[in-house]
């Protein structure tokens, strides 16, 4: 950043990446509507609920691009919004963390399974053959 054409570098970077992630979600959203419209002339009548917005409705005009760090993302905590990661890990009872992931997914509802693949494939590794018996998840408990 000390220079002016890396930082200009990075900012077309970020740019880039912006511009990209919009398209993606441009596309998703017209998937959506078509898929929608196949389904509605095929059934021959309108499906309920709210019909899905037009991309262009989308475009987020104040989205944000981190220059020096990328991958990380805005993320909502108890004490307002950081700009950072979603940490995982898994430990035993005595404390070792068999198991560490960090994700730029907002909350880990989707990082039960990875997480304990994770750990099979951990504890296989080291050679342990325990059997893993029960788990703890965000205050629930799986048997």
């Amino acid at each position: 950043m000390k220079d002016r054409r890396s930082r200009l570098k990075r900012l077309q970077e970020c740019k880039e990446r912006l511009e990209l992630r919009a398209t993606e979600l441009a596309k998703k959203q017209q998937e959506k509507i078509e898929i929608r419209e196949r389904e509605e002339s095929e059934q021959g009548r309108k499906k309920r609920g709210r019909k899905p917005k037009a991309p262009e409705e989308l475009k987020n005009k104040e989205a944000k691009a981190n220059i020096t760090d990328p991958e990380s993302r805005i993320m909502k905590t108890q004490s307002g919004y950081v700009q950072g990661y979603n940490a995982q890990a898994v430990v035993t009872n005595e404390q070792i963390i068999v198991a560490a992931e960090l994700t730029q997914e907002e909350n880990g509802v989707n990082q039960l399974h990875p997480m304990l693949n994770k750990v099979i494939e951990n504890v296989r590794d080291i050679w342990i053959e325990r059997r893993l018996q029960v788990g703890l998840a965000d205050c629930g408990i799986l048997e």
